[in-house]
């Protein structure tokens, strides 16, 4: 019997040998070979019994065409044929949220609804669309973020709450463009109904089952006070701002300044102060209120501006943006003016904010006998601070001035407020220690220590090999590495990379997908609560941290050990000690000799090379020695035991088979293509020291423990050992299953 379209690795044809006619296929041909006598019913028989399987979960759709030719002996039949379609079946992608419920964060006004989502597809490595639906979704105030990436565009409807992300791109694409998209909200009562987040997923042909997360958003229902943020995505809630001698008036809050009050839907007043009243009357708060009912009175003698009426909060804030800072005379007192602001609901007010304003022809400071806090300013900016240990904070935009900052002695640091795009900071570097956010001449020189966490690019950080080093990266996916000494390095937000290189290092990765280098028993990795999926690469022994999920040593570690959670832990080509300890743990052995301990979850279980000794503990465990002679116990729960060739160098030992809970899985790969998926026959097993008939595969001597596998029973093939159950347990052919 012949295959016409015969595709290798997909055709299967399946016969049991009967009658005494013995079937043979060639898997390399797709031929099927019946032989020795019988009679004409019986090969009738044997043919009728022949089956067509495809092992591929993704087919050729292609027809195969049957060609069947018979023979007694002195002549051969005409062959006769039979056409089979084969229909492929689509597996629908999954869709699976890693929680049930998130909370959001009122503050923040925004949240990620699952960075942690998982997609998967059994026959498509590429999804076409996904849509994100918010049930119970309220117009005006629920809001889907979504930046288009890696080809995938997003489209929300506002009057349905629906965000569809449509183009080609593949599995792994589009769970990362789920993962970012941010859910906000920005209403101001204190009491608002859970919201539900259900996610679709498609390949392109079949549509995944919803995955469904339930957003329940809490509210503190107590009587709280506005909140007032003149600085608003910068650091801290005060701002600051230069002004220029004869120059134009300036802003006293950022742009993106923010006034909220979650229990009040109206302000009814506002005050803000100019705490050191220097130049008289020509110093003014200036303010528009066209187009609102709030009321502004300046009090020119006391430098205060009242402002009154009832209003939203986004009016007040409209109104508080728009105040500057004016000073008309020709050669003011430069002493900086500190100007205060407070805020009413009419039952409390804000706690106190304020803005400081330097003022000055242009930045150029004296050298300074003590540590100082510098800022830089709308002018070139020329700072020396040689002597102690300053900080200096500036904006993306004061940093176009093409100024020269220098930190001079001591330990100075250097904040970044804003800005984006990409960044390398270089504590080395003697001539210019920023690049890639400063524009012209521009240099930063003499700083030790970078907080970027403000900073919504990707940056590069590289510290001295001479220093501590403290490097703070912000909200893109950036590269920290501290070099020599005992540096701190924190990622914030992103999919970060720390490396504190040689000493002993705190590295903390915040939100986002981290990965730690690892080089010291007294490095210290630090990671938030459910803050992504982070690994942990150690050149030493290592035990993961709270909120580590993944662990790999590299050269030179030797131990690993889990946490509570279900961890990964891959070793190296040394013998290694893993210890997964809590959690559904897949621990990798790789090369050597290596001991492998579960622990209390479902957890699995890999030797790799070298004759491995793994042990699961509690909890429905899966064992594979893999190469070398390995021993596998696998203690409480329904243990699975897998043997995965039958060469003489992988015979394994088992020593607490239990036939009622436990299983012993085949590789069908590395024993035999002939052995079909699933439980084995009856007549595939025997019980005592060899094969009866040509049948029988395997064979077990329940006086000794040995496990044969025997690939042509009676044949001219000899049986070979595969392993040995130390306590002699009673098995049947239902303990024994073939997997791929």
């Amino acid at each position: 019997m012949t295959i016409a379209g015969y595709v290798p690795g997909q055709d299967l044809l399946g016969f049991s040998n009967q009658k005494g006619i013995a079937g043979s296929f060639d898997a390399a041909t797709g031929t099927l070979t019946l032989v020795n006598a019988a009679s004409r019913l019986d090969y009738q028989a044997a043919l009728q019994s022949i089956t067509y399987l495809n092992t591929s979960e993704n087919p050729s759709p292609a027809n195969r065409i049957f060609s069947f030719t018979v023979t007694d002996g002195a002549a051969a039949s005409n062959p006769v044929t039979r056409t089979l379609q084969v229909i492929p079946v689509n597996d629908a992608p999954i869709a699976t949220t890693s929680v049930k419920t998130l909370t959001f964060p009122r503050t923040a006004g925004a949240v990620a609804i699952d960075p942690k989502l998982r997609l998967s597809d059994l026959d498509s490595a590429n999804l076409t669309n996904a849509i994100v639906t918010l049930k119970g979704y309220v117009a005006g105030e629920d809001g889907l973020i979504f930046n288009d990436q890696d080809g995938i565009t997003g489209s929300f409807d506002a009057s349905t709450g629906t965000l569809t992300l449509t183009g080609s791109a593949s599995l792994e694409q589009y769970q990362e463009a789920l993962r970012a998209i941010i859910y906000t909200n920005s209403s101001n009562s204190s009491i608002i109904s859970p919201r539900n987040i259900e996610i679709t997923v498609t390949d392109g042909i079949t549509r995944s089952d919803p995955a469904t997360a339930t957003l329940q958003i809490q509210f503190d229902k107590s009587d709280t006070i506005p909140v007032l943020d003149l600085n608003g995505s910068g650091a801290g809630r005060d701002f600051s701002n230069t002004f220029v001698i004869t120059g134009t008036p300036v802003k006293v809050a950022d742009s993106s300044a923010r006034l909220t009050d979650s229990d009040s839907a109206v302000l009814t007043s506002a005050q803000v102060i100019i705490s050191n009243l220097l130049d008289d009357k020509n110093e003014e708060l200036l303010v528009d209120t066209i187009g609102t009912n709030i009321k502004a009175l300046y009090d020119s003698t006391q430098g205060s501006l009242s402002l009154t009426g009832a209003a939203a909060p986004d009016t007040y804030l409209k109104v508080l943006r728009s105040i500057r800072y004016q000073n008309r005379s020709q050669d003011p007192n430069t002493a900086t003016r500190v100007i205060l602001f407070s805020v009413s609901d009419g039952t409390n007010s804000s706690e106190p904010s304020q803005t400081a304003i330097q003022i000055t022809n242009i930045n150029l400071n004296d050298i300074p006998t003590s540590e100082q806090s510098l800022v830089t300013t709308p002018a070139t900016d020329l700072i020396d601070a040689p002597r102690s240990n300053d900080t200096l904070t500036s904006t993306w935009e004061h940093l176009q001035q093409n100024d020269q900052l220098d930190g001079g002695s001591g330990f100075d640091t250097f904040l970044l407020t804003d800005g984006g795009g990409e960044a390398l900071i270089d504590v080395r570097n003697p001539v210019n220690q920023v690049r890639g956010v400063l524009a012209g001449i521009g240099a930063v020189t003499n700083f030790e220590y970078f907080d970027f966490s403000s900073f919504t690019g990707n940056a590069t950080m590289l510290g001295s090999d001479a220093l501590d080093d403290r490097l703070s990266t912000g909200l893109g996916n950036d590269i920290l590495s501290g070099g020599g000494g005992n540096d701190r390095l924190r990622g914030n937000d992103g999919n970060d990379q720390l490396d504190g290189n040689s000493g002993d290092d705190r590295m903390e990765g915040g939100m986002g997908d981290d990965v730690y280098i690892v080089d010291s028993l007294s490095d210290r990795v630090i990671e938030e609560l459910e803050a992504g999926f982070d690994t942990v690469y150690a050149s030493v022994s290592w035990t993961m941290g709270d909120e580590i999920e993944n662990l790999i040593l590299s050269s030179g570690g030797s131990n690993g050990t889990g946490n509570i959670l279900s961890n990964v832990i891959t070793g190296n080509a040394g013998g290694n000690t893993l210890n997964g300890n809590g959690g559904n743990d897949l621990l990798s052995g790789n090369g050597s000799s290596d001991i492998l301990l579960g622990g209390n979850g479902r957890d699995t279980l890999s030797g790799g090379g070298g004759n491995d000794k793994l042990t699961g503990n509690n909890g429905n465990d899966k064992l594979t020695g893999g190469n070398g002679k390995d021993t596998l116990t696998g203690g409480k729960g329904k243990d699975q035991f897998c043997l995965m060739n039958r060469q003489k160098s992988s015979l394994d030992t088992i020593t607490d088979f239990r036939a009622v809970d436990d299983t012993i899985c085949i590789s069908r790969k590395g024993f035999s293509p002939d052995l079909k998926r699933g439980g084995i026959l009856e007549a595939e097993f025997a019980l005592g020291s060899q094969a009866t008939d040509e049948r029988d595969r395997f064979i077990y001597n329940q006086a000794t423990g040995a496990l044969f596998f025997d690939a042509d029973g009676t044949g001219s093939i000899a049986q070979i050992q595969i392993a040995q159950l130390t306590n002699r347990a009673t098995i049947s052919r239902t303990d024994i299953f073939i997997i791929k």
